[in-house]
């Protein structure tokens, strides 16, 4: 099978059951990179909250045959009510979950520092509400 196979997979895992919920504010920053503006949203999967969040570059309009560097500056600030206890950044498209190194309270945030920003969707999730195997 072909990446797609697995990333949609992985998708379906995060997502299946998941609604957004436009009620929670999810900040990122940078909030423009290469002049496009980056996405934040938040989902409710049952109790668990998923933080969305990418740079939603159209390759199609302008691709100049080079490939997105992604950033590792990026921060995520979420509210500290619904913030995950055991934060985890899962990967859909490569299929890996990983530790998320710090984090810091600023009034009403909890903000995420020192992360990924790809152009396609990656997402802060608590540990403890995934399936890992």
């Amino acid at each position: 099978p072909k990446m797609s196979y697995f990333a949609l997979g992985n998708y379906n895992a995060l997502f299946a059951t998941a609604k957004c919920d436009p009620s929670v504010a999810v900040g990122v920053a940078p909030e423009k990179d290469a002049g496009v503006r980056t996405l934040a949203f938040a989902m409710r999967c049952g109790a668990a909250m998923r933080f969305v969040y990418y740079a939603p570059f159209d390759f199609s309009l302008s691709y100049t045959g080079k490939v997105y560097e992604p950033r590792t500056d990026a921060t995520v600030s979420v509210p500290r009510t619904c913030a995950p206890k055991d934060p985890v950044l899962a990967d859909p498209l490569r299929g890996g979950v990983y530790a998320v190194g710090s984090a810091s309270i600023r009034g009403d945030a909890v903000v995420y520092s020192g992360l990924p920003l790809t152009d396609y969707p990656l997402v802060l999730t608590d540990r403890g509400s995934l399936n890992l195997r």
